[in-house]
C-alpha cells in the first residue's frame, strides 16, 4: 500500500463515535501525519445543507469546538 505524508480528514464529531475511531484509525495508517479538521467549529459558522436539513439545528450540535477538540 502506498504512504503519504500528510493525510488530512475532516467531520464534525457530534459526538465522536466508534465509526469515527474507525475512520481516524484507517486513515492515519495511510501516512506519517495525520490531520484533522472539525467542522462547523461555532453556531456562527454553521452552513446550512439541504441534504441534511436537521444538520445545522442547535440540538444536533450539543458540543462545543473546544470539547470537540480535546
Amino acid at each position: 500500500m502506498e504512504r503519504f505524508g500528510r493525510v488530512g480528514v475532516i467531520g464534525r464529531f457530534q459526538p465522536f463515535h466508534w465509526g469515527h475511531l474507525e475512520y481516524l484509525t484507517e486513515s492515519a495508517l495511510l501516512g506519517e501525519l495525520l490531520v484533522v479538521g472539525v467542522a462547523n467549529p461555532t453556531s456562527a459558522q454553521r452552513k446550512f445543507t439541504s441534504s441534511d436539513i436537521d444538520r445545522s439545528k442547535d440540538e444536533s450540535n450539543p458540543f462545543s469546538f473546544e470539547q470537540r477538540h480535546r
